[in-house]
């Protein structure tokens, strides 16, 4: 079924898989208007397949993937491996999956670190660590997103309720660089029609 745009002027939309497509959508959109005018910077867009279903295929975050593309790349550069491990712990990962937002009849996460639909972009913590989000690069994405005028809301799983995990957290255990779990809100995730804002998509980008 095609999206439909709903509310009051338009500002949400609902289709089915949104999560994961929109982010998937609005990073290589933002990743393709990025003008790469630093010296020595390289960026890189990344999305694996069957994340929901089993992210250890070949193909999926937890295969060598993409280590095995970094290493070819920095071996035709004739990066030495300590080259490659300072580079790579100067990198910033981000690791984009939607999260839930609040919805006031169903107050299934916490009323304290509320995610409102339109609020901007989710930063996700977990005690458990199944999101990648630390201190220091929870601090420096969200100086990036000041800096683009983009407002960041945080997320924190409750700690009696297991939720989720990301493909950067799978990334983590092969690749060491600092990361950050980040999405937009959105209701009923995974069902058959889901519903976000369109103004979070467009700061995501």
């Amino acid at each position: 079924e095609k999206a439909q745009r709903v509310g009051l002027q338009g500002e949400y939309f609902m289709s089915g898989r949104i999560d994961d497509l929109e982010c998937a959508y609005a990073t290589l959109y933002g990743f393709l208007q990025g003008r790469g005018e630093e010296a020595g910077r390289g960026d890189i867009w990344v999305m694996f397949d069957n994340e929901e279903v089993g992210s250890s295929s070949r193909q999926g975050a937890q295969g060598s993937l993409m280590s095995d593309v970094l290493a070819r790349i920095e071996e035709s550069l004739g990066v030495t491996k300590e080259q490659s491990i300072r580079a790579r712990t100067n990198c910033l990962l981000l690791s984009a999956d939607n999260g839930h937002a609040i919805h006031p009849n169903h107050l299934y996460f916490t009323k304290k670190l509320p995610v409102n639909m339109g609020g901007g972009v989710i930063l996700k913590y977990n005690a458990r660590q199944t999101y990648t989000t630390s201190g220091l690069t929870g601090a420096a994405f969200t100086a990036i997103c000041e800096k683009a005028g983009v407002p960041v809301q945080t997320f924190a799983n409750r700690a009696d309720v297991a939720g989720g995990s990301t493909l950067g957290n799978l990334l983590g255990r092969q690749i060491l660089m600092p990361m950050v779990d980040i999405g937009v809100g959105q209701l009923a995730m995974h069902s058959a029609m889901e519903t976000a804002s369109c103004k979070d998509a467009e700061y995501l980008a």
